[in-house]
């Protein structure tokens, strides 16, 4: 027998699985379930093992003669909820190509070595120890493992080797990046610094940060991510601004929640200042951006920082400074909830899909005021009319508004 796989509702007892190790010794691919704490030692016997599946609520550890299945290409830990290390000797498997841990959430660190593994393509979750040790891995071993390929999600549970060159950058075929920070506060000091070493390469197309720390972004982290489609930050408490993100001009979805501290999505002092939209005869931005989801934002204000400074009460009519105010051309879905702050942000005039609740109406009261031209410029109602205009949210189909206590009546353009 070369193949040996039971489905997961199947589960072998611990002498049933002596007995398949001890005769079943030409196994090329074995999956099963185990319900015990430890697996037989003689599971390193299986020399011409290629494919491992193991599934168990109850496996804590792996014997460590797992490591001397040298044949072995695939290592799949499916809902081992309760393992929390891998074998010290990992980097044994030298022929390893896949690494499926990702049911594994109690694992504290990843083994010492584990950056030999240079034939891997799919290692789905790396996690870095709260405190580093002889035995576990830091940033420096993942940046060795460059044919890592489709989605990782990175476990930052210390800092302790926050100062390794850049890890990610040379990973060209990772399409899709998770960050979970789970740090004590005692070393936040360290996050930014950590962060510009989890700094993607430019081909990502998929980011998602979760309970970053740090008060600030490195200013260039987003900057050349320019085929980003998918942009997910969430659990922030400290972080008052965003790094630019102007440049995501591939960027379809964004989604902002639970960032706590947050003032303005940017510095506008630092990115209106370089002229980037003065300069700009279309007044678009995020020219490809699709669904914006803003929630639980309690803080924040506006989405440039200078902005309200400057106008004042925004909701106008709006100054000739503002009459070509930035918009979003494509966006068509729009959800933001609790942010009680927020009343200045890039107009939106083509959405299909807009939720409101527990917001200040005044960023949809500003777009009903704008005309767009068919030239991609945005300006006010009161500008001069023209044939070529049409007006805005003309292509609404779900509207939801909750609690928006500005709100009196709603606007007629709406009701039209």
């Amino acid at each position: 027998m070369r193949t040996f796989i039971l489905h997961e509702f199947e589960s072998l007892t611990s002498s049933d699985c002596n007995d398949i190790l001890s005769n079943l010794k030409l196994l090329r691919a074995l999956g099963f379930r185990i319900d015990t704490e430890t697996l037989p030692n003689s599971l390193g016997k299986l020399k011409h093992l290629r494919y491992l599946k193991l599934s168990s609520y109850e496996l804590k550890e792996l014997p460590n003669s797992i490591t001397e299945l040298y044949n072995l290409h695939t290592l799949i830990l499916s809902n081992c909820i309760c393992l929390v290390s891998l074998p010290v000797d990992i980097k044994n498997l030298i022929n390893l190509r896949h690494l499926e841990i990702y049911d594994c959430c109690e694992l504290t660190h990843m083994p010492r070595g584990i950056g030999e593994l240079t034939l891997l393509q799919t290692l789905d979750m790396f996690v870095v120890a709260a405190k580093q040790s002889s035995e576990s891995a830091g940033f420096g071993e993942l940046g060795k493992l460059n044919n890592l390929r489709g989605r990782l999600v990175i476990q930052i549970k210390g800092l302790g080797e926050s100062g390794a060159a850049q890890c990610l950058k040379n990973k060209k075929h990772l399409e899709s990046l998770v960050l979970n920070w789970e740090v004590e506060q005692d070393t936040i000091g360290n996050a930014k610094e950590a962060l510009e070493c989890l700094e993607p390469h430019q081909d990502m197309k998929a980011l998602e940060v979760n309970s970053y720390p740090g008060e600030t972004f490195p200013p260039n982290w987003l900057s050349s991510l320019t085929d980003l489609v998918q942009l997910s930050l969430a659990g922030f408490k400290e972080c008052k601004y965003l790094p630019p993100l102007h440049h995501l001009s591939s960027l379809q979805n964004l989604e902002l929640d639970d960032l706590s501290a947050l003032e303005f999505v940017s510095n506008r002092d630092r990115e209106w200042d370089q002229g980037y939209h003065l300069s700009t005869s279309s007044r678009s931005f995020l020219p490809s951006l699709k669904s914006l989801k803003i929630k639980e934002c309690t803080s924040l204000k506006g989405w440039w920082g200078r902005e309200i400074k400057d106008v004042g009460d925004v909701v106008g009519p709006l100054t000739e400074h503002h009459q070509q105010h930035p918009f979003f051309p494509s966006l068509t879905i729009l959800e933001i909830s609790n942010c009680p702050l927020l009343i200045t942000m890039p107009l939106f005039p083509n959405l299909e899909e807009l939720k409101i609740i527990d917001t200040s109406s005044k960023p949809l009261e500003q777009t009903i005021m704008m005309k767009l031209k068919s030239d991609g410029v945005a300006t006010t109602s009161s500008a001069s009319s023209s044939s070529s205009s049409s007006f805005p949210l003309s292509k609404l189909k779900d509207l939801d508004i909750s609690n928006a206590s500005d709100l009196e009546s709603l606007p007629k353009a709406i009701e039209n």
